[in-house]
């Protein structure tokens, strides 16, 4: 098989860079145990994500001179880097493969200001952070690309993150606050306002906030929305809505699946931690097909992954990858004796191996 092109490399290493942006943001806001204890995890996870986080930093010295958090930022960069130094070099991705600590994005602020942390430079070439001026209130549009991830404050206070390959319309009023999810996935964080609902709409779905933290997923004939925090409640739209559309409220660790036709499906429970697995650039599956694995890997890379049998696409699988690493995915599936992996510029094709059939006298 063919070697992974290097500049998966590069993405990945960007991606690390923008975790760690997200770690200062999430740090500014959230001084609470749970948060160092997560972010000490997150730092401890390999050396890497140690120098992820210095370099983002703008430099190791600069940490001292960060506004005060209430988390001592240098003495737990100092601890997991002796903690990793201490450790066995980096295992192959095949071995340690596993979930990272989620990362849960708090939305009490506390009553804080948002400020970075960090220097401009620093925040701006990790992770975009875009604050709408009141000239923007009104209608504004956000998109990220393959494998690029956004952080936005709106102006109401909510955070919006964007998920890869996504595409949102904010439309805010003084009666209002409409997002458009007009492709892809987002993650929000909602501020209180009683005098303005929080809406978040799809193709098929509209979704009120309830003063929560949820995601949704707009993909091809239906939405999925999980709830990491609160409630929210549920509804189809579009095309969906009858006289009488069927309604479901959803509270913390709950998720549901809208479908086209309006029916509303409740999910299984411990599907939420798998949802936002994302933020941790991380594909979590579970009795998920080859097909639906691969279209998610193709969300996150410019090396796309394509099933040509539909039998081979219906395998199911189970287990945790990297979103920028689609080579262990495809280490995996080269072990498979009745697959073929095959290479093609940036496209990956995995169909079925043709059995040579023994020769005679054999």
């Amino acid at each position: 098989m063919d070697d992974i092109p290097a500049t998966l490399e590069n993405d990945r290493q960007r991606r690390l860079n923008e975790e760690a942006a997200a770690w200062l943001l999430q740090l500014e806001s959230d001084d609470t145990d749970g948060c160092r204890a997560r972010f000490r995890s997150w730092l401890e996870y390999s050396a890497e994500h140690v120098q992820a986080f210095l370099e983002t930093s703008a430099a190791y010295r600069d940490l001292d001179a960060l506004p005060d958090c209430g988390i001592d930022l240098s003495g737990l960069v100092r601890e997991a880097a002796a903690e990793v130094e201490t450790n066995v070099t980096a295992l192959p991705y095949a071995e340690r493969i596993g979930r990272p600590p989620t990362f849960e994005t708090q939305a009490r602020s506390k009553h804080r200001h948002w400020r970075p942390i960090a220097t401009a430079a620093a925040v701006a070439a990790a992770v975009s952070l875009i604050v709408l001026s009141p000239s923007e209130l009104f209608s504004s549009a956000y998109t990220t690309k393959i494998g690029e991830q956004r952080v936005i404050k709106l102006s109401d206070g909510s955070i919006m993150r964007l998920n890869t390959h996504s595409k949102v319309k904010v439309l805010f009023s003084k009666k209002e606050r409409r997002i458009e999810l007009l492709e892809g996935e987002a993650l929000f964080a909602v501020a209180r306002d009683t005098g303005r609902p929080f809406r978040v709409l799809t193709d098929s779905a509209s979704v009120q906030a309830l003063g929560t933290q949820f995601d949704v997923y707009r993909q091809t004939g239906e939405t999925t929305v999980s709830v990491v925090e609160g409630a929210v409640k549920i509804s189809p739209s579009g095309a969906a809505i009858t006289k009488s559309p069927p309604t479901m409220s959803l509270t913390a660790d709950e998720g549901a699946d809208v479908k086209s036709d309006g029916r509303i499906v409740k999910q299984r429970p411990g599907q939420v931690s798998r949802a936002i697995a994302w933020q941790q650039r991380q594909l979590d599956f579970n009795h998920a097909t080859l097909q639906e694995v691969a279209r998610e890997f193709n969300r996150y890379n410019a090396l796309q992954i394509r099933v040509e049998d539909p039998a081979v696409g219906a395998r199911v699988l189970n287990g945790v990858f990297n979103a920028d690493e689609p080579g262990a995915l495809l280490n995996f599936l080269a072990r498979e004796p009745d697959l073929q992996i095959r290479h093609v510029g940036n496209e990956v094709v995995v169909k079925r191996a043709q059995l040579t059939a023994p020769g005679p006298g054999r």
